[in-house]
């Protein structure tokens, strides 16, 4: 649901029709569920669909990507593949926004949270709508 309140710059997207896509590397804890989630559902005009890369060396064109490793080295690598691409990362790895990463999912008394990069969001050119970023831990850097 997220996805909603994000903006991708125009020249994400090949044409006003070209998917939004959902990348997926290392491992997917997601299954099936994920691609049935996303079947038939569009976002700002884009068809969602969802792409599975099993090295940093296979990640594509895509417009989120989810970081399964826990491996700081794996994440690090991913994270410097798509570092100046308009690709929002996202992973429930610990660190990963004090680290880099953009949107870190984590769970706190029962809930799921998420902590915000802001920093490495606008470094990657993408707006996240402060309807989302209420809800959120913003955090800096390591690097601040």
């Amino acid at each position: 649901n997220f996805t909603q309140f994000i903006e991708w710059p125009a020249e994400a997207f090949s044409s006003a029709d070209s998917p939004l896509v959902i990348g997926i590397v290392g491992p997917d804890p997601f299954g099936a569920f994920i691609d049935q989630t996303v079947q038939g559902e569009t976002l700002q005009g884009h068809n969602l669909i969802v792409e599975r890369y099993n090295s940093v060396n296979e990640i594509g064109d895509c417009h989120i990507l989810f970081i399964g490793f826990d491996n700081k080295g794996d994440v690090r690598s991913a994270l410097d593949k798509v570092r100046t691409k308009p690709i929002l990362t996202v992973s429930d790895a610990d660190g990963f926004a004090r680290n880099g990463g953009m949107i870190r999912f984590y769970s706190e008394s029962g809930k799921i949270r998420i902590r915000i990069n802001m920093e490495a969001v606008q470094d990657a050119n993408l707006v996240i709508s402060s309807k989302l970023l209420r809800l959120a831990d913003i955090i800096p850097a390591a690097n601040n």
